[in-house]
């Protein structure tokens, strides 16, 4: 996935910079070396950024929903219990992650 992401991203930059005005080019902070490596970090950026955080999001939500599944063919009361308690620690957690998002800014102020 973080790499049809990349990819496409790409594409969209390449043929961005392909429809400037050839004068454009002239300038220093518009040099290929400059679009080369402008281009490269941002992607990378991109890359880690949807497959570091989009694929824990997303097999956490499949494996709350398979639990939740499980429980209703095996307990339907545990399942309501599950389903009343998962608003609780999906906002539990993203307090925690803004906590320590919080704390990493600190840490990095020093």
């Amino acid at each position: 996935m973080g790499t049809n992401v990349t990819h496409t991203i790409r594409t969209i930059l390449y043929d961005n910079i392909m429809q400037k005005n050839i004068g454009w080019f002239d300038h220093r902070e518009n040099g290929t070396s400059v679009l080369t490596t402008a281009m490269a970090q941002d992607t990378t950026i991109i890359n880690g950024v949807s497959t570091e955080s989009l694929a824990p999001q997303v097999e956490g939500t499949c494996s709350l929903l398979a639990g939740i599944g499980i429980a209703l063919f095996f307990c339907w009361q545990e399942a309501l219990v599950c389903i009343a308690m998962s608003p609780v620690m999906t906002i539990g957690k993203s307090i925690g992650v803004k906590v320590m998002h919080k704390l990493s800014n600190d840490q990095n102020d020093l």
